[in-house]
């Protein structure tokens, strides 16, 4: 189990916009509503976030590979608030296997620097996840996460993003 720091210096490097456990989701703000973007395909191609006055405070987009159902990135802004006036955004690129096309790797680019995070399995088979952030000493491993399936988009309410 990650540290409560280490955990904390995740969140503020993503902004709190994404989470990886117990599966990679959008974390979605207290008090929003979420409305998937779907483009002529059916395919989901983002999800916006909604304050009470009906105004985007978080969006994301998802990008695909031409010709290919699997995304080839997430990118998540939230809108300038009083607290924070340029916003915060992060960049989430998804590598895959060239043989199994199994997801390997999420690089992540956000303005606190760049980390990437490894998809692995444990001795005993469960699947976790390796964090290497840009901050010294705050590399993270989460166990028991779930890959993204390239389908789900349902968000992880703020309230349930405690640990990440």
């Amino acid at each position: 189990m990650a540290s409560t720091s280490r955990l904390m210096t995740f969140k503020r490097f993503s902004g709190n916009l994404i989470t990886f456990s117990p599966r990679f989701a959008v974390v979605q703000p207290e008090g929003t509503e979420a409305e998937n973007v779907v483009n002529e395909r059916g395919q989901i191609t983002g999800i916006d976030f909604f304050n009470k006055n009906g105004e985007a405070i978080v969006t994301a987009t998802i990008k695909r590979f031409p010709g290919w159902d699997r995304p080839q990135y997430v990118n998540v802004k939230a809108a300038p608030s009083p607290g924070n006036p340029s916003g915060h955004s992060i960049n989430v690129e998804l590598e895959y296997d060239d043989d199994t096309m199994e997801l390997k790797y999420y690089h992540l680019v956000s303005p606190e620097g760049t980390a990437m995070a490894t998809v692995g399995k444990s001795a005993t088979g469960v699947n976790n996840l390796h964090i290497e952030l840009p901050m010294r000493g705050s590399d993270i491993v989460l166990e028991s996460t779930t890959p993204w399936n390239f389908v789900a988009t349902n968000p992880v309410h703020a309230a349930d993003a405690a640990n990440i």
